[in-house]
């Protein structure tokens, strides 16, 4: 089980840094809004589940950042003779930081208006086994003391089915 998490996770992850991921939304975001905002380079994007503040004491930690992992995956064995036929849920940790607590919230908004943008671009067969239906739940937590002075995080939380033999 632990490695059908992993390996969509993996995926999600490669769906984001690639062309038609969230630099390429960003860029879409920028020109409509007609503003700038700070890109996320890949480097920023990680395949782990670490909390903000555990993330900064341990890592060299470049906001905004993305965190991408599977925090459950259930076998409901909807195809018999399939060794794992069920699902996996996947979240998409945003997390952005600024001086002043002023457009903090908005910033971190369009980030996840990016990432939305790139499911919704993504509906359907993702390989090995893993398809996405477009459903997804956004959750926004507050602002807390971190990063350059202040960080507000956003969790968007998908399902994927996966079918493996």
């Amino acid at each position: 089980m632990a490695q059908i998490g992993y390996t969509a996770a993996e995926t999600l992850l490669k769906l984001l840094r690639s062309s038609r991921g969230i630099e390429n939304a960003l860029a879409q975001i920028c020109l409509r809004e007609d503003m700038q905002i700070p890109a996320i380079a890949e480097n920023q994007t990680q395949g782990q589940n670490v909390a903000s503040d555990l993330a900064e004491k341990n890592q060299a930690v470049r906001y905004p950042a993305l965190y991408v992992y599977c925090d459950k995956a259930q076998n409901t064995l909807r195809e018999k003779f399939r060794s794992f036929s069920g699902t996996a849920r996947l979240n998409i940790e945003i997390r952005a930081s600024k001086e002043k607590l002023d457009g903090l919230e908005r910033l971190l908004h369009l980030y996840v208006d990016a990432v939305t943008q790139v499911l919704t671009q993504s509906r359907g067969d993702w390989g090995q086994g893993i398809c996405y239906s477009g459903a997804y739940e956004v959750q926004v937590a507050a602002a807390k003391a971190g990063g350059a002075n202040y960080i507000q995080s956003a969790k968007v939380v998908l399902e994927v089915g996966v079918s493996q033999a």
